[in-house]
């Protein structure tokens, strides 16, 4: 059976009058006769009872007439949906976050992007750098914002957004919050909050405070994203490791390292030579084009 078929019975099923219904469907009554009587041989039955004054619905045309009309109303969508992505009326923008990256980082730019681009349908998912990764080269996302990775997997396009140091984020009644810059050997008798991936971005920063005191510090607790590591310090359970560019609560404190550590470079990736929505591409363009340089100033 094809569409024009299905849609020419919906309407005779409406009208019940041949010589209607082929005015309405715009063809002549003959060519409207044919195409009801080959859906019924495909259906494998009668659809209408045909009489000279009146046409009726057989009980089996009415048990197909919602069927029938399911099968327009998707296709009816489908053909939407792809006019909306051929003239771009709709922009998706689906967005990989590191887990240890701020939504807040992004806020303005999206905020612009959905200004520019007024069909832009947003989403946003927070996950292990690698795992999007992975989605990405399935077509599960778009464009990724994290953190710059030693090794980048093929087709991969990446740009630098800025630079940041590493903090140590704790109570501002804690003892070491009246330094500025706090030495590594400072916090060799402290609890620190490591991660639940290995390669996370506190691992990361515990791994350099390891090189420098010879021993790692006693790490019980372990948070997946940086809302949990903060989360963790206002309960007391120990000191957080993180990025200087990470908002902070009113009643903790951000001191840096004076053991000078490597900067993290913030980055956004996509997939090389794929398509992108006015969205992505958008989103991109003003990420590379935002000052980043004084991450302090992000809202």
């Amino acid at each position: 059976m094809d569409l024009p078929q299905i849609g020419y019975f919906i309407v005779l099923s409406r009208v019940l009058n041949f010589t209607h219904a082929a005015r309405e469907c715009k063809i002549t009554q003959p060519a409207l006769s044919r195409a009801i009587k080959r859906l019924e041989w495909e259906l494998g039955g009668d659809l209408l009872l045909r009489e000279r004054s009146l046409t009726q619905l057989t009980e089996f045309g009415r048990a197909m007439l919602p069927l029938l009309e399911q099968v327009q109303a998707a296709a009816d969508v489908a053909r939407d949906e792809a006019r909306q992505l051929q003239t771009q009326e709709r922009a998706p923008l689906r967005l990989g976050l590191s887990p240890w990256l701020a939504f807040p980082l992004i806020g303005t730019v999206l905020r612009e992007v959905i200004a520019s681009v007024r069909s832009t349908e947003f989403s946003v998912s927070v996950e292990a750098e690698p795992v999007m990764r992975e989605r990405m080269l399935r077509g599960d996302l778009d464009v990724l914002v994290g953190l710059r990775a030693d090794t980048l997997p093929e087709r991969f396009n990446q740009w630098q957004l800025f630079s940041t140091g590493a903090a140590v984020f704790l109570p501002r009644d804690h003892l070491l919050a009246a330094d500025e810059l706090i030495h590594g050997s400072r916090l060799a008798e402290s609890v620190l909050l490591g991660a639940s991936e290995p390669e996370a971005l506190p691992e990361r920063i515990l791994s350099q405070i390891v090189r420098r005191l010879g021993r790692r510090p006693s790490t019980p607790h372990r948070a997946s994203n940086w809302e949990t590591s903060l989360q963790l310090v206002r309960s007391g359970l120990g000191l957080g490791l993180g990025l200087s560019c990470w908002p902070t609560p009113p009643e903790l404190v951000a001191r840096g390292l004076a053991d000078r550590l490597p900067d993290y470079e913030v980055v956004v990736e996509t997939i090389a030579g794929r398509p992108q929505s006015r969205a992505v591409s958008t989103f991109v363009k003003l990420a590379r084009a935002s000052a980043w340089m004084n991450p302090a100033n992000v809202p």
